[in-house]
């Protein structure tokens, strides 16, 4: 399959709506990131870094939960198929 022009097969591009209010809020810890660490940080930055902790927590609680109460198993989606 022929890949689209500007696009990438390991990478997705998402578009969402957040309230003003959230959207500043990212905007001034992403302006207060910048200048800590002295390189741009864009809000984008946050918000992938953001998707990757959730990820791993939900990982992180499936996990435990399977633990603690095995017969409950549930299944850790580390993988998704394409297709």
């Amino acid at each position: 399959m022929k890949t689209p022009i500007g696009t990438d097969e390991n990478h997705h591009l998402m578009r969402v709506r957040v309230s003003n209010r959230l959207f500043e809020q990212f905007k001034s810890i992403a302006q207060q990131e910048s200048d800590v660490n002295g390189e741009y940080i864009s809000v984008s930055d946050l918000v992938r870094a953001a998707m990757g902790s959730y990820v791993q927590v939900h990982s992180t609680r499936t996990r435990l939960e399977n633990r603690l109460n095995p017969k409950a198993k549930v299944e850790i989606n580390s993988k998704v198929k394409k297709g």
